[in-house]
C-alpha cells in the first residue's frame, strides 16, 4: 500500500499546518507524512506565490500543461475572480514533498445549475485540463492525496475534470480513484523532425496542399506586399492586435450563426490583452499576416516548451476569398520551425481545416464523481442531457448559417443554458 493511501488512517494525527508566505495571510494546508497539500484561494494568494509557480514551470517539461502556466491562471484570475465577481473561486492546490514543490493544480468552483463544481481553472478558456509537475520527481502519491481531498478542501457537489491529455500524469490517479470517464475530442497537431526545413516539411504535405498553398501565396501577392509577423506581449501593438482578432473572431461566429461560450463572456478582452511581463515558460503572443502594412489575418498564441498553441485564430472577411488564415497558418508553422520549436497545435475539436497539417493527435479524456446528491443530480442532467443536446445544437447551427434570424434564437438558448449561477 502507498504512503499516500494510507493517509487516511492517521489524519486524526495530522493537523492542518500554517504557511507563511511572507506576505503576512496564514492559510492552511492538508499534511500527510511528507506530501503536504496548500490551496490557493484568490488573485491575492496567486501573486504571493508568483515565484514558487514560475520555478516549478521551469522545471516542468509537459507542453500540454500551457493553460496551468503563471501567465495564463494570473490574467485569467485578474478578471474572473475578483471578489466581486464570486461566480468562480480559485482553488489552486501546490503539491509539495518536504520542502520541494512537486505539482501545481489549477482548479476553480463555479456555481453552474445550482451544484458547486470544481472544475478545469479558466474553463472555457482554458482548453486542456493538466497539472505543472516537477520533472525528476514522481508526482502520483502527491496527486492521489489532493485527487481525495480536493473536494472536500473546495466544498463542492462534484468534481469534473477535462480534457485531460491522453499522457498526463492527471489520467492514472484519476482512474485509480473511480472516476467516471468519458472520451473528448483529441488534439491536432503538427510536428516535425529537429533540423527539418520549410522546403522539406512542404514536400511532407499532399500535392494538392502543396499547390493549394503556391496558389494562394501567388493571389495575395497579387493584391500587394505582404508580410509576416509576431508579437509577443511585451510588444506595444499586442494589446490592439488582439482587440482585433476578437472582434474579426466574433463577426465569423454571428455570419456562421455559431456559439462560442468563452467569446460570449464579459471581460474577454480584458483577459487576453491582460498577461503580465513575467519571465515565463509559457508566454502568449501573436502571429500576424499583413497585407500593404494592414493586418488580414491574426492568430492569438501561448508557447512554450518548443510547442505553439493556436488558441484563436481569425482573419478580416474582406479577404475572405484570399483565404488569408489558410496561409498565415502555413507561415506561422514555418516560422516555428525557424524559431527552433518542434511542433504547432491547433488544441482540440478536429476539423477539416486542421486536418491539412495535422499528423499527430492525442486523446482528450474526461473524468466527473458526483459527491452529493446535488452533484449526482447535476451529473445526470448536464453531462448525459443537457450537454450532448448542446453539441447536437452547435453542429446543427453550422448547417442553418443561412437562416440569421434562427441561428440567434438558438444561440441565445445555448447561452441561458451555459449560464453560471
Amino acid at each position: 500500500m502507498s504512503e499516500t493511501f494510507a493517509y487516511s488512517a492517521q489524519r486524526a494525527a495530522d493537523k492542518a499546518a500554517p504557511i507563511d508566505d511572507g506576505a503576512g495571510d496564514e492559510e492552511t494546508a492538508i499534511v500527510s507524512g511528507q506530501w503536504r497539500i496548500e490551496t490557493l484561494k484568490s488573485l491575492a494568494d496567486i501573486r504571493r506565490n508568483a515565484f514558487r509557480w514560475i520555478e516549478l514551470e521551469r522545471q516542468s517539461k509537459d507542453p500540454h500543461a500551457v493553460f496551468q502556466g503563471f501567465a495564463w491562471c494570473e490574467a485569467w484570475a485578474e478578471v474572473y475572480c475578483k471578489a466581486q465577481n464570486g461566480s468562480y473561486e480559485p482553488r489552486i492546490f501546490f503539491i509539495s514533498r518536504g520542502t520541494t514543490l512537486v505539482a501545481i493544480l489549477p482548479m476553480m468552483v463555479e456555481t453552474h445549475m445550482g451544484a458547486r463544481v470544481l472544475t478545469l481553472f479558466g474553463e472555457p478558456h482554458s482548453q486542456l485540463a493538466n497539472v505543472l509537475t516537477h520533472s525528476d520527481i514522481d508526482p502520483t502519491d502527491g496527486l492521489r492525496l489532493c485527487i481525495a481531498e480536493a473536494a472536500l478542501l473546495a466544498s463542492a457537489d462534484v468534481m469534473a475534470l477535462g480534457p485531460i491529455p491522453n499522457d498526463s500524469p492527471l489520467i492514472a490517479v484519476c482512474e485509480d480513484h473511480g472516476l467516471s470517464k468519458d472520451p473528448a475530442e483529441s488534439i491536432s497537431i503538427c510536428r516535425w523532425p529537429n533540423g527539418q526545413t520549410v522546403d522539406e516539411h512542404l514536400m511532407t504535405l499532399s500535392k494538392n496542399s502543396r499547390k493549394n498553398f503556391n496558389r494562394k501565396s501567388r493571389l495575395i501577392a497579387e493584391e500587394g506586399s505582404v508580410r509576416f509577423e509576431r508579437f509577443t506581449a511585451l510588444n506595444a501593438e499586442f494589446k490592439s492586435l488582439v482587440q482585433l482578432a476578437l472582434v474579426w473572431k466574433k463577426e465569423w461566429l454571428e455570419r456562421n450563426g455559431t456559439f462560442s461560450l468563452g467569446l460570449s463572456m464579459g471581460g474577454v478582452d480584458a483577459f487576453l490583452e491582460g498577461f503580465s511581463g513575467r519571465d515565463t515558460s509559457f508566454q502568449p503572443d501573436v502571429d500576424v499576416l499583413f497585407l500593404n502594412d494592414e493586418p488580414i489575418s491574426i492568430s492569438v498564441n501561448v508557447t512554450g516548451f518548443g510547442v505553439r498553441h493556436s488558441y484563436l485564430s481569425a482573419h478580416n472577411h474582406q479577404f475572405h476569398e484570399l483565404s488569408p488564415g489558410t496561409l498565415a497558418t502555413h507561415m506561422a508553422i514555418h516560422e516555428s520551425m525557424k524559431s527552433g520549436e518542434n511542433a504547432y497545435s491547433f488544441l482540440g475539436f478536429p476539423t477539416t481545416f486542421k486536418a491539412i497539417w495535422t499528423n499527430q493527435s492525442v486523446p482528450l479524456w474526461r473524468y466527473h464523481n458526483a459527491l452529493t446528491l446535488r452533484g449526482k443530480i447535476w451529473l445526470v442532467v448536464w453531462t448525459r442531457s443537457l450537454r450532448p443536446a448542446a453539441k447536437r445544437v452547435l453542429t446543427y447551427l453550422r448547417k442553418i448559417a443561412e437562416w440569421p434570424v434562427l441561428g440567434k434564437v438558438l444561440n441565445g438558448f445555448l447561452g441561458l443554458l451555459s449560464k453560471r449561477r
